[in-house]
């Protein structure tokens, strides 16, 4: 899936780190982080020789992290389970995994302070995803951060995928981007 340079996430060894970002770019391939299956992960990974027991570690050092929300069953054996990744085990990953990753958000929140402070208008996340080329599911996240720190909300709704617009944007985000860009 990413033949890139080793990505090291904070709190992790080595090879956590490399199950976790084999995560993250499956989350962002599904455009999702909601699920992400333990089998495919298993299944993925055996290729790179890292084991069950390897991965079953991990997930619990990505729990313990809060890196990861598993959904597991309490009966049958130990095994690698399916799990969420958090908005903040996201974040960990971006910041080292995705390149350029401040120069993604800083545009994102360009193109809403444009779109809906300067212009009136929505910013959906595939159009901005369309304009930046990024995968939508990193556009969420970032609608998500920004959200959750108050600096813009958005509504929601699902026509077969997640759909987001970006309805209100905070005059602090222009201040943030002035002292950034």
């Amino acid at each position: 899936m990413n033949n890139k340079a080793q990505v090291f996430v904070k709190g992790l060894k080595p090879t956590g780190s490399t199950i976790f970002e084999h995560a993250c770019r499956l989350a962002i391939e599904q455009g999702h982080a909601d699920i992400i299956s333990g089998e495919q992960i298993v299944s993925d990974l055996e290729e790179r020789e890292i084991s069950e027991a390897q991965i079953m570690e991990t997930q619990e050092d990505l729990r313990r992290l809060d890196y990861i929300e598993i959904h597991s069953d309490i009966f049958g054996p130990p095994h690698v389970y399916n799990f969420k990744i958090t908005n903040s085990g996201f974040e960990q990953f971006a910041h080292v995994g995705i390149p350029d990753y401040g120069k993604i958000c800083a545009n994102v929140a360009q193109r809403l302070r444009r779109k809906v402070l300067q212009d009136g208008g929505q910013a959906s996340k595939h159009s901005v995803a369309g304009e930046l080329k990024q995968p939508p599911f990193v556009i969420e996240h970032i609608f998500e951060a920004l959200a959750s720190d108050g600096l813009i909300r958005y509504t929601t709704s699902i026509v077969g995928d997640l759909l987001m617009d970006v309805c209100w944007v905070s005059p602090e985000l222009g201040r943030k981007l002035e002292g950034s860009v």
